[in-house]
């Protein structure tokens, strides 16, 4: 299994397979390269296909230390860095588009021909603007209870994210299979990764990058 070291020494796991343009795929918080097997399976026998698991998700290495949007960007620009990657539409989901946007704020857009994000707004808190977390729906006290749900049931916090704010089609599923899907929610990283990584997406304003971008924007 490839890994690649990160500057703090934090070992992080990628894939690399299929030949053409190069689409380097980034995923969301408590997700994993697992998740995006069927999007590779569909693009890699035209594209080059890249994806990896962020530090402390899926089967890269554990840590306590930098656990945050800014050293996920770093991150990102090592493993492009190191596998030599230019012109690479990167797509990203969730906090997979929030680390692309910050990548883009540290390091600009020379290596990135497209950029393609979904279930992210660069500035996830609604106070002071219109365009945060839940169409403007979250707010600060809801953040707060997020975390009280980190603690207790990561799970439970997946959940609850998914069907309020990613796909409002989850309240309909039958209640026997919720249990299921909260343990599959809950399965990718431990507390302490959710937690702080969840803190630094409401921390973290993003909107600078939009200004830096210099080609077609998909949302």
């Amino acid at each position: 299994m490839p890994y690649l070291a990160m500057s703090d020494k934090t070992k992080i796991y990628y894939e690399d397979c299929g030949k053409g343009e190069t689409i380097l795929f980034v995923h969301g918080l408590n997700s994993s390269h697992f998740d995006l097997k069927n999007f590779i399976d569909n693009f890699k026998e035209n594209y080059r296909c890249v994806c990896y698991d962020h530090r402390g998700h899926g089967v890269s290495e554990k840590t306590s230390k930098h656990l945050n949007i800014k050293t996920l960007a770093q991150d990102m620009k090592t493993l492009i860095d190191y596998l030599n990657l230019e012109k690479i539409i990167v797509i990203g989901h969730s906090m997979g588009a929030a680390t692309i946007f910050n990548y883009v704020n540290q390091f600009g857009c020379e290596k990135l021909e497209k950029i393609v994000v979904a279930d992210m707004s660069p500035y996830m808190r609604n106070g002071v603007w219109e365009g945060g977390i839940g169409q403007g729906k979250w707010t600060d006290e809801d953040f707060l209870a997020d975390l009280d749900k980190i603690f207790d049931d990561a799970g439970e916090f997946a959940w609850n994210v998914s069907k309020n704010l990613i796909n409002p089609a989850l309240k309909n599923i039958p209640e026997e299979i919720v249990p299921v899907m909260k343990n599959t929610f809950g399965s990718a990283c431990d507390t302490l990764t959710c937690a702080s990584l969840w803190y630094s997406l409401f921390r973290t304003d993003q909107r600078p990058a939009i200004k830096k971008l210099q080609f077609r924007f998909c949302i």
